[in-house]
C-alpha cells in the first residue's frame, strides 16, 4: 500500500482490515484487535472507554471500508490481470466508476448511449494504468449513487435532503411531502453545509490542540527533567559510595599495616626472650643430665675436682628467674587499632557501639574507653515529656530539648557569615563549602515604592542555596557568632519569604566555632573574626563581605586544627534559633538578659510558651517554671561533672587509686548512669 494511504491500516495492529470499526475516539480498529482488547473494555491506543458491552462499536467506517474497496480495484487494473466485462465475459477495457463495472467495447458503446446523460463516465483502463492511486480515488469519487425508498420512484435518484426527517427523497417525495415544505434543500447543499460544520470544528479542536501539545510538552519537560535528577543522583550515590568504599579500603590497609608493625614489634620483643628461655632451659637440660651422670659413674676423685665448678653453675641457674611475661608483652597497640576500627564503623554507619567487647572477636580487657560519649539519659528530650511538680502541687510542662552531639557521621560541615547591612537595609547570607560558596540577599521591599505592598521583601539566590543544602548530607552551618542581632531578621524575612520551613528542613543544624578557638588559643588578646584573620591567617576583613569572613573562619579552623568532628560539639537547631529571634522583645525590653535568651534557646523555650505559662498562672507561672529550670540546669551541670570525671578514670593509662577508691562512689551516687 502506498505511503499516503497507511492511514487505511488498522491503527492497532496496522495491518489492513476486513471490517474496520470506527470507535467514539475516532480511532479506527479491525475485529481481531477489538476482540483482543475486550476485557480491557478500551481503546488500545488512546485509552478512552467503549461503550458497548460487547467491545466491538456499531458503527463501522464506511470511508475507510470504501477507500480499501477503490484502492483493490485499482491494483487489479495496475496488474492488468482479470480483467473481464461484468456483462459478456470478454476482455474489459473501460471502467465505470458509478457503475462499478469493467466494460467490453460493446457494452461501453451501450453504456455511453444510454447512460452517458446520467453522468456516468466511463474511462479507458489504458488511462488508468497510467494514473495514481489518489487521481484514481478522487475521479471515482461520487456525490449519491443511492436510489429512492419508495418502490415506484425506484428510477429517480436522491438529490434533495428534508431536515425534518433527516432523510434523502427524491424530487418526486419532496412534492408529495407537503407537511414538510420548506425544509427541502439540494443534498449537494447539505453535504456542503455538513463539510463546513466539521471543518469548523476541526479548525477549533486545532486551536485546543496546541494548548494540549503546549501542556504535553511541558509535562514531557519534568518527566525529562525528573529523569535526569534521578541520573544524577544515581551518579553522584555511585560516585560518593565508591569514594566512601575507596576510603575504607586505605583505612583498612593503614590499620592492617598498623597490626603488622604491632605484630612485628612484638614478636621481635618475644623472640629475644624466647631464645633467652630457651638457653636457659638448655643448661638446666645439661646440668641435670651431668648431676645424674655424676651419681651414677663419678669416681670420689672426680667428685673432688668437679664439684665446685658444677655448684657455681647450678647456684647461677638457681638464681635465674623466669621472664614476667604478662608484664612485658605489651597489646596496647592492638587495642588502639581497635578503637581506630570502632571510629570508623560508626562514621560509616552512623551507629554508636557501647564498647568493643561487643564484638566476639575482640579482648574486652583490651578496649579504650577514651572515645565513649557522655550521655545524660535522665535528660528529657521533648518539650511536653516532662511534668514538674512544684511546691503548690500543679504540674508545668518543662522545655528540656537538649542540644544535638556532632558525631563523625555528621561531619558535612559548611561555614557561613550573617551580615544586616542598616544603611541599605540589606540582609546578607554567605556559605561556603570547600571550593563551593554562595552567597544570598534579602531587601526590604518597602524602601521600593510601587512594586508591592508594605512588608513584602525580594530576594536573589535563596533557591540555590537551598538547592545545594538539599544535596549535601546533614549540613552544619558553622560560624563565628551564632548569636548575631542578624539572626532574628534572617527567620523574620523566610517567613515572610514562606522559605522558612524549607530552610529548617534543608539544614541540620548549627555549630559556633569560637568557644573552640578559645580552647585552641586561650591566651588571645581579642577573640573578634578579623581580629583573629589578622594575626594568624595575615587576612584584613571588612565587616560588608560575609563571604569573606565565611572563607577567612574556614582557613582560620584549618590554620589553627580546629576539628569539631574529632571532639563531638553541641550543635542547634534551626528551632533554637528560632526561639532566639521570638525572645528578642524580652531582650530588647531588658526584661532578660543575653545569656539567659541563650539558655532558654538551647532548650526551645519561645516566647509563645512563655505566654502559655503566664496565662496558665498570672501570678507565679513563671517563677514556678525559673525555680524549676534553675533547679534542673543545676543538676544537669552536677551529673556532666560527674560524668566528666567518670570519663577522665577510664582514659587515664594508670589510674590512680584515689580515683579508683573514689569511681565506685561516683557511680552509685549517680543511680542514673
Amino acid at each position: 500500500m502506498e505511503e499516503e494511504f497507511q492511514f487505511l491500516l488498522c491503527q492497532g495492529c496496522r495491518k489492513e482490515p476486513r471490517n474496520p470499526k470506527l470507535l467514539s475516539c475516532l480511532h479506527t480498529l479491525c475485529a481481531n484487535c477489538l476482540e483482543e482488547n475486550k476485557p480491557v473494555g478500551q481503546c488500545p491506543i488512546c485509552r478512552a472507554p467503549i461503550p458497548q458491552a460487547s467491545g466491538i462499536p456499531d458503527q463501522d467506517n464506511l470511508l475507510f471500508a470504501n477507500l480499501q474497496a477503490k484502492l483493490s480495484t485499482y491494483q487489479k487494473i495496475v496488474k492488468g490481470n482479470d480483467l473481464v466485462c461484468d456483462n459478456r465475459g470478454q476482455e474489459g477495457q473501460f471502467w465505470c466508476s458509478d457503475c462499478e463495472e469493467f466494460l467490453c467495447v460493446k457494452c461501453f458503446e451501450t453504456h455511453q448511449r444510454y447512460l452517458k446523460r446520467e453522468s456516468h463516465e466511463a474511462k479507458a483502463v489504458r488511462d488508468l494504468k497510467v494514473g495514481s492511486a489518489r487521481e484514481f480515488l478522487v475521479g471515482s469519487r461520487k456525490l449519491s449513487n443511492l436510489s429512492c425508498p419508495n418502490p415506484t420512484h425506484a428510477n429517480q435518484m436522491l438529490s434533495i435532503y428534508c431536515r425534518e426527517c433527516q432523510k434523502l427523497i427524491c424530487c418526486i417525495c419532496a412534492l408529495l411531502d407537503s407537511r414538510h415544505t420548506g425544509k427541502h434543500c439540494d443534498i449537494k447543499v447539505e453535504i456542503q453545509q455538513r463539510q463546513q460544520e466539521l471543518g469548523s470544528v476541526s479548525e477549533e479542536l486545532k486551536k485546543k490542540e496546541e494548548l494540549f501539545q503546549d501542556a504535553y510538552c511541558n509535562l514531557k519537560r519534568k518527566a525529562d527533567h525528573l529523569d535526569q535528577v534521578r541520573n544524577e543522583t544515581q551518579e553522584l550515590i555511585r560516585k560518593r559510595v565508591e569514594q566512601m568504599v575507596q576510603l575504607i579500603r586505605e583505612k583498612e590497609q593503614e590499620l592492617l599495616e598498623m597490626v603488622e608493625r604491632q605484630h612485628h614489634l612484638g614478636n621481635e620483643e618475644l623472640e629475644g626472650k624466647l631464645q633467652q628461655t630457651e638457653a636457659v632451659l638448655k643448661r638446666m637440660g645439661a646440668s641435670k643430665q651431668l648431676v645424674e651422670k655424676m651419681h651414677l659413674y663419678a669416681s670420689d676423685q672426680e667428685v673432688m675436682d668437679l664439684h665446685s665448678f658444677i655448684k657455681g653453675s647450678l647456684e647461677e641457674l638457681r638464681k635465674l628467674q623466669p621472664l614476667a611475661v604478662g608484664a612485658s608483652v605489651q597489646a596496647g597497640g592492638f587495642a588502639k587499632c581497635k578503637a581506630r576500627l570502632q571510629a570508623l564503623f560508626e562514621r560509616v554507619t552512623g551507629e554508636r557501639v557501647s564498647s568493643l567487647a561487643d564484638d566476639p572477636c575482640l579482648d574486652s580487657s583490651e578496649v579504650d574507653d577514651s572515645d565513649e560519649e557522655s550521655t545524660d539519659s535522665s535528660r528529657p528530650d521533648d518539650i511536653n515529656s516532662v511534668n514538674c511538680e512544684s511546691s503548690e502541687g500543679d504540674l508545668l510542662a518543662f522545655p528540656a530539648g537538649s542540644p544535638k552531639e556532632l558525631t563523625q557521621a555528621q561531619a558535612s560541615l559548611l561555614f557561613f557569615d550573617l551580615k544586616f547591612l542598616t544603611v541599605n537595609k540589606v540582609l546578607q547570607l554567605a556559605v561556603v563549602d570547600e571550593e563551593k560558596s554562595f552567597t544570598i540577599l534579602i531587601q526590604p521591599l518597602k524602601s521600593l515604592p510601587g512594586l508591592i505592598s508594605k512588608g513584602g521583601i525580594c530576594e536573589i539566590g535563596v533557591k540555590t542555596l537551598f538547592r545545594y543544602l538539599c544535596s549535601v548530607h546533614k549540613p552544619i552551618l558553622a560560624g563565628h557568632d551564632l548569636w548575631s542581632p542578624a539572626l532574628p531578621v534572617l527567620f523574620q524575612s523566610l517567613d515572610l519569604l514562606s522559605k522558612k520551613e524549607e530552610f529548617s528542613a534543608a539544614v541540620f543544624g548549627f555549630l559556633d566555632i569560637l568557644p573552640l578557638i578559645k580552647e585552641k588559643i586561650p591566651k588571645a588578646g581579642s577573640y573578634k573574626l578579623k581580629n583573629l584573620a589578622n594575626t594568624y591567617i595575615w587576612r584584613q576583613l571588612s565587616d560588608d563581605s560575609p563571604l569573606g569572613n565565611a572563607k577567612a573562619l574556614r582557613d582560620l579552623c584549618t590554620v589553627l586544627e580546629v576539628d569539631p568532628v574529632e571532639d563531638p560539639r553541641p550543635v542547634l537547631t534551626c528551632s533554637n534559633l528560632e526561639c532566639y529571634a521570638s525572645l528578642q522583645p524580652l531582650l530588647n525590653e531588658k526584661l532578660l538578659t543575653k545569656p539567659s535568651v541563650q539558655m532558654l534557646s538551647m532548650h526551645n523555650m519561645s516566647l509563645s510558651k512563655l505566654h502559655t505559662l503566664y496565662v496558665r498562672d498570672p501570678e507565679k507561672g513563671l517563677q514556678k517554671f525559673c525555680r524549676f529550670f534553675n533547679s534542673w540546669l543545676q543538676s544537669s551541670e552536677k551529673k556532666i561533672r560527674k560524668l566528666s570525671k567518670i570519663k577522665a578514670h577510664f582514659q587515664s593509662p594508670q589510674p590512680s587509686a584515689a580515683a579508683a577508691n573514689e569511681l565506685p562512689q561516683a557511680i552509685k551516687s549517680e543511680p542514673d548512669y
